[in-house]
């Protein structure tokens, strides 16, 4: 019994670093130099956030599984860095930092582990530890964006928000306001839905 329980968990274990294998090659073949942060990459020690909300998240904080076309197959969006490190030297008043090219990145599957991947916002001062985490926001969800009150889908205004068609993408900070949603559209690009600033 015990011998199955450890197969088991080895089979779960192959699989899990199978499919983390697949997402950072479609991250190395789309932006050569780029890696996939680890979920301890994100920081929660100072989120003003309930311990129940950062649990939740705290594992997949990295990197979401979803569908953003509605297809069969999934896609996926990651935080990313590159793999050369800057280093600024500060001054009298403020210490120095080590920071990276990175940002948040989408990938539409294309089938035979081929994606298709863009960056939803890129930055050449990415620091570690990160302070934004990704989250699935589920198709059917109905959400509002915070200043245009624009329905994506149809490009009119809503006053009373509008119900996601796909599974969206939330990227939040973990203290403070300057979260945004990226709302998949048909022709597989992105409209960013401010959500707190």
């Amino acid at each position: 019994m015990l011998k199955n329980y450890f197969i088991i968990c080895i089979f779960f274990l192959s699989a899990s670093l199978a499919n983390a294998n697949e997402y950072q090659n479609a991250i190395s073949e789309n932006f050569p130099g780029y890696i996939v942060l680890k979920a301890y990459d994100i920081d929660f020690s100072n989120a003003d956030m309930s311990r129940e909300e950062i649990d939740k998240v705290k594992n997949t904080a990295n990197l979401i599984i979803g569908n953003f076309n509605n297809d069969d197959i999934p896609d996926f969006a990651a935080k990313v860095r590159n793999n050369i490190k800057k280093h600024h030297p500060g001054t009298d008043k403020y210490p120095g930092y080590d920071y990276y090219a990175g940002g948040s990145v989408a990938c539409f599957a294309k089938g035979n582990g081929k994606y298709k991947c863009s960056f939803l916002w890129k930055t050449e001062t990415f620091t570690l530890p990160h302070a934004n985490y990704l989250e699935l926001i589920p198709k059917g969800s109905k959400i509002s964006c915070l200043y245009d009150n624009i329905n994506p889908y149809t490009g009119k205004k809503t006053e009373n928000g509008f119900r996601l068609k796909t599974d969206a993408i939330a990227d939040f900070r973990v203290r403070g306001l300057g979260d945004s949603v990226f709302v998949p559209l048909s022709n597989e690009t992105f409209y960013e839905c401010t959500y707190s600033d």
